[in-house]
């Protein structure tokens, strides 16, 4: 098995990754791949990446570790293109959007001998507090105090499971186990409706009589609310809502519902009821930051505190240990 790390895209979730590698020591050459040359040579200015590959199909023939880091209508391409040329054993970590749908094809398209795990990489608390405008610079430690939400088919080999924790641990995240269903029901919630919310405010305001004076006095709670609308590029956020659609359909009747009901509430002129509503709302919103902060979740990941690095590199690659002494 390589110590090769292929990274393909390169912003700011394969970057992170890259640097988390670099920082963590182990001794893996990470080649990097991007469309987007600007991004491409950035990360390599950074040090992400040791080396970029033009080609991935043609890099993936060396590596034992894929980190995919793509929309997910190109990810499917990429692995289209991959899939034919990847050595026995090994392990694409896939982190685009809609895991019941990519975990299915990936699965049916993926060869024997590989393996494939969904990974939804979670900031730590100190990345909530960044502008919603922009897009988060890419660090070692993006993800550090964070979670790294794994969806790991039920057939997947011990050894790959391993190679997942472990990564998680390079990250200084906790590994979270979750069901792709789950996944894309929670992503639903936490992406896919903020966004068309967003979308659903500014076409109300675009279209408005008041338009011409909403853009002069619009402030932060507006750009805040619509901002999520311009972070992805509209084909890659259309390809991820699309795939989501029936959770986000659901959710959307939820948030329906709930907009239905604040409108009820304010129907009634009662003014103690909406300050109660604001109190508990705003209350839950505190708890959930703190909780983020402190980290006060049920552990549920494996330990990994106690595995050597040398171990842990040998985990994360599938490296025969003894090929590694004979090496040396």
């Amino acid at each position: 098995m390589s110590d090769e790390v292929l990274i393909v895209g390169l912003g700011e979730i394969g970057a992170s990754f890259g640097l988390a590698l670099a920082q963590f020591g182990l001794e893996v050459t990470r080649v990097g791949h991007d469309p987007d040359k600007r991004l491409a040579r950035a990360a390599k200015k950074m040090g992400a990446v040791d080396r970029l590959e033009s080609n991935p199909a043609r890099a993936v023939a060396s590596a034992g570790l894929v980190i995919l880091s793509a929309p997910p209508d190109e990810a499917r391409i990429y692995l289209e293109r991959m899939f034919p040329r990847m050595q026995p054993g090994t392990l694409v970590v896939d982190t685009s959007p809609a895991r019941q749908e990519a975990t299915a094809w990936a699965l049916e398209h993926l060869p024997e001998s590989c393996a494939y795990v969904g990974a939804m990489p979670v900031v730590n608390h100190h990345g909530l507090q960044e502008s919603p405008t922009v897009p988060l610079t890419p660090s070692a430690d993006l993800f550090r105090g964070g979670l790294l939400a794994l969806a790991i088919p039920s057939q997947t080999p011990e050894r790959a499971v391993n190679m997942a924790i472990n990564l998680a641990r390079v990250l200084g995240a906790e590994p979270y186990f979750i069901e792709p269903g789950e996944a894309d029901a929670v992503l639903a919630a936490v992406e896919g409706l903020p966004v068309l919310a967003g979308v659903a405010l500014m076409r109300l305001a675009a279209a408005s009589r008041g338009w011409r004076d909403i853009q002069r006095m619009a402030g932060l709670p507006f750009a805040a609310t619509t901002a999520l609308v311009t972070r992805q590029d509209p084909g890659a956020l259309g390809a991820s809502l699309s795939m989501n659609r029936e959770r986000l359909l659901a959710g959307l009747e939820d948030l329906i519902r709930e907009l239905n009901a604040l409108r009820d509430l304010l129907a009634q002129e009662d003014e103690e009821l909406l300050l109660d509503l604001l109190r508990e709302t705003a209350a839950a919103r505190t708890t959930w930051l703190q909780r983020r902060e402190q980290g006060e979740w049920t552990p549920q990941g494996a330990d990994t505190k106690s595995i050597p690095v040398g171990t842990l590199l040998d985990n994360l690659l599938g490296i025969d240990p003894k090929r590694r002494r004979m090496k040396k």
